[in-house]
């Protein structure tokens, strides 16, 4: 990204999230590059860019299809990479040509058409580019639709497969570990079923239904349901149901309060790992510093002596091998071809330091790519049904972003990051606070059917007139108010939830 001379920042908001990532940045910028921020809210990375384009939660499907309308409207299209490495193209073409008119992609968007000229221009005149896809856009039904329409940009332009240029989105090998752990196959009991999957976007549900036998027992690792999951009062059913409830965590959360056992979890400074990254293509060995604080444990540990016991109290009930020692998974896990992606000889390079994959440029684009206009997946019907210019008056989308010094849940037991002054804002625009006559810093309400939650109103000018902000960290969970899920995709859809607004007096509305 450091040698590009374009980056389109669409939907992410590096400054608080991947701050890492920001110096590469400002590395290109004073090289020269031209920075293009697309984004509902003004971000503080949106504050250093040079072109800044606000649009409605949930249209940037329609403004990607708008810059694709005018490059292919001038010809300007790396046609030879597109009969070469894609299919579908003539398809998308006429779908483009057809389907789409930029006074209603401005219309749609909120874009004036001159910010849709001056994208197009730029992704017209300036290689390499890169684009850099958030996880925002994904937050809404038709994410998978918006992050294909930008992907596609990338594609017509030519900026895959050239140096410096290309898609930011994340390193997908992640998925290569752990291979052996993740792969283990169970015993087969005749007493009992086959194992069943339950839907994570939508797991209370799914799990009371489970019948032949019900579920009694849940084992939560690596996670705070109760300050980020959606459907709490599903949870609460489903805790309720329950005959035993056990959490394995750094931290007593909130979970693990409602838990019936709770199992401390040693950190990484307590166990030998492996580390492989989301963003980039270093593999590196995590080495114990320190012996576990007390009687925390890591989780192959406790799952090692629990089996071990669970054999004891009834021979062959598992067939995990928990004689194994943290080290002889990281050496199963490095198979002779990770090996040979990362130029290692054995486990022991590693101790010297992190090694690099090798990114073999002849193998990333054997596989073509798809342009597949919206149309294939549910129709411009189904996309205009999902139009935020028709939202209810008095209806306010609720967006959620990152905060910067807290993730998620992270760090909801330290009070010095928790103080009530600061903690729960909820930002409204100025035009919302002037017609419900909420001043700056006083107390409101933001409600739907699913929960409310009271915070510090702070009037931000810059804010879409029909969209509420507040932070995912805090106090008061953000998830009490998330109303959608799609369990076809495994996405809860946290930007398609909508709320109204009240002020708050004395307690009282």
């Amino acid at each position: 990204m450091a040698h590009a001379k374009l980056i389109v920042i669409w939907g992410a908001n590096p400054a608080v999230t991947n701050v890492h990532q920001m110096k590469y940045l400002y590395e290109a910028k004073r090289n020269g590059a031209k920075l293009i921020v697309i984004d509902p809210i003004f971000t503080r990375t949106a504050e250093k860019a040079d072109l800044y384009i606000q649009i409605k939660p949930g249209t940037d499907l329609w403004l990607a299809y708008g810059v694709a309308k005018l490059l292919i409207k001038r010809g300007n299209y790396a046609e030879s990479f597109i009969r070469k490495q894609t299919f579908g193209w003539e398809e998308y073409k006429h779908f483009i040509e057809t389907k789409i008119e930029l006074e209603d992609v401005s219309k749609r968007t909120g874009a004036p058409l001159e910010a849709i000229e001056l994208l197009a221009d730029a992704y017209e005149t300036t290689k390499p580019a890169v684009t850099w896809s958030g996880l925002g856009i994904q937050r809404n039904k038709h994410g998978s639709g918006s992050i294909g329409a930008i992907t596609s940009i990338a594609i017509i332009t030519g900026n895959l497969g050239i140096p410096s240029g290309g898609l930011y989105f994340m390193h997908f090998d992640v998925e290569h570990f752990p291979l052996h752990l993740y792969n283990h196959k169970g015993p087969a009991h005749p007493s009992i079923h086959t194992s069943r999957e339950i839907d994570m976007s939508n797991y209370p549900k799914s799990a009371l239904a489970l019948k032949d036998p019900p579920l009694k027992f849940l084992w939560i690792a690596s996670r705070n349901i109760i300050t980020q999951d959606q459907d709490l009062k599903g949870w609460k059913q489903l805790f309720d149901r329950l005959e035993l409830i056990v959490t394995v965590d750094l931290y007593l959360t909130k979970t693990a309060e409602e838990s019936d056992l709770v199992l401390p979890a040693a950190t990484h400074f307590e166990e030998d790992d492996l580390h492989v990254s989301y963003w980039h293509y270093w593999l590196s060995i995590n080495q114990k510093a320190i012996p576990p604080y007390w009687e925390a444990k890591s989780d192959l540990q406790i799952a090692r002596e629990l089996t071990r016991k669970l054999n004891e109290l009834s021979p062959g009930f598992s067939n995990f091998p928990y004689e194994k020692e943290p080290l002889d998974w990281i050496k199963a896990e490095l198979t002779p071809d990770i090996m040979r992606q990362y130029s290692l000889t054995s486990y022991e390079d590693l101790l010297a330091g992190p090694h690099v994959k090798e990114i073999d440029s002849a193998q990333q684009f054997q596989t073509k790519f798809w342009l597949n206009p919206f149309e294939e997946s549910g129709g411009l019907t189904e996309l205009e049904e999902y139009a935020p210019e028709k939202q209810q008056l008095g209806v306010y989308t609720l967006l959620t972003p990152q905060s910067l010094l807290k993730i998620h849940s992270q760090y909801e037991m330290l009070p010095w990051l928790n103080q009530e002054e600061s903690d729960n804002m909820i930002e409204i625009s100025t035009k919302a606070a002037e017609e419900l006559e909420i001043a700056n810093y006083t107390k409101m309400e933001v409600f739907n059917e699913t929960g409310s939650i009271v915070g510090t109103a702070k009037i931000n000018p810059s804010l879409p007139n029909n969209v509420v902000v507040a932070a995912q960290a805090g106090s008061n969970p953000i998830n009490k108010l998330i109303t959608h899920c799609h369990s076809q995709e495994s996405s809860t859809f946290f930007y398609d939830s909508t709320v109204k607004i009240r002020k708050w007096r004395d307690g009282r509305v």
